[in-house]
């Protein structure tokens, strides 16, 4: 259990900054979720009175996800493509 204020509220802030990430990502703003996911993470790094490295893989999961519909919309509108690579899979943006 939290007991230091300064916890509790690094806490709030990440549960607020991933509630804000997971509207953006509903609303299909991906790029500006994203920097909500790595704000939540950075707040958690506040914490250490408790394990949290559960909650922060989850979130870079999350991240992951807003990441793989990003690119999904980019090559919807043609302003990206998947290239494959080993493994690997990674999102580029078409030249103009």
């Amino acid at each position: 259990m939290l007991t230091d204020t300064q916890e509790k509220k690094a806490r709030d802030d990440a549960v607020t900054a991933l509630q804000e990430a997971l509207t953006k990502t509903n609303n299909g703003l991906f790029d500006a979720a994203i920097t909500s996911y790595l704000s939540a993470d950075g707040f958690l790094q506040k914490i250490s009175s408790i394990p949290v490295a559960t909650y922060r893989v989850a979130i870079g999961r999350l991240m992951q996800e807003a990441g793989r519909k990003a690119c999904r919309a980019q090559v919807g509108n043609g302003l990206a493509e998947v290239v494959a690579s080993g493994s690997a899979v990674v999102c580029l943006a078409v030249p103009a």
